[in-house]
């Protein structure tokens, strides 16, 4: 299991008190973490469209181990690996991707969703579903979220980069008012 726990923050007597959230299994974290252990710790992409906030299917680019064992392409739907086979995905390999700094995450799937969404409404637009990408680009950077953001009618208007340690929007396309 991933070691990875969502906080939320209430208030009780004026201080900030957290509770750890088990991740849910069709959010990115829930997808994670049912991740088999050797492939854990060593995820370099996870990918998903159709998100509302869960998508139907989450896609996985982990090593194998370690580098040496390979890029796999790994799909996880509601907790359950749905398949598991070498990738092909040439242009991750040439990029010498890192791995995700998972325990580093505190935003999950769908609260990036959120994000998106009141991002959308301060707009004028009402968000359908979204398509997410998780990486992150060196050891020592953060992981971040992109999001490409769709209507009800599945066409696309805007994009936003989240980061995935503090729900800070980086940047935005598309959706120049903030909420």
């Amino acid at each position: 299991m991933l070691a990875t726990a969502i906080m939320v923050v209430s208030l009780r007597a004026g201080f900030p008190q957290f509770e750890p959230l088990e991740p849910r299994s069709d959010s990115a974290l829930g997808a994670l973490s049912a991740l088999p252990p050797e492939y854990q710790g060593n995820v370099v992409k996870l990918s998903a469209d159709n998100g509302d906030p869960d998508p139907p299917q989450w896609y996985i680019l982990a090593y194998r181990g370690s580098p040496e064992g390979g890029l796999f392409s790994v799909a996880i739907a509601k907790g359950e690996i749905m398949e598991e086979k070498p990738s092909l995905n040439l242009g991750e390999l040439f990029k010498n991707p890192s791995p995700i700094a998972a325990e580093r995450i505190a935003i999950d799937s769908r609260t990036a969703f959120d994000i998106a969404a009141e991002y959308a409404a301060a707009n004028g637009r009402n968000l359908g579903t979204v398509s997410y990408v998780l990486q992150q680009t060196g050891t020592d950077s953060a992981p971040v979220w992109q999001i490409w953001c769709y209507d009800r009618a599945e066409r696309y208007f805007g994009y936003l980069e989240i980061a995935a340690t503090s729900g800070a929007v980086i940047s935005t396309d598309g959706l120049p008012r903030a909420p």
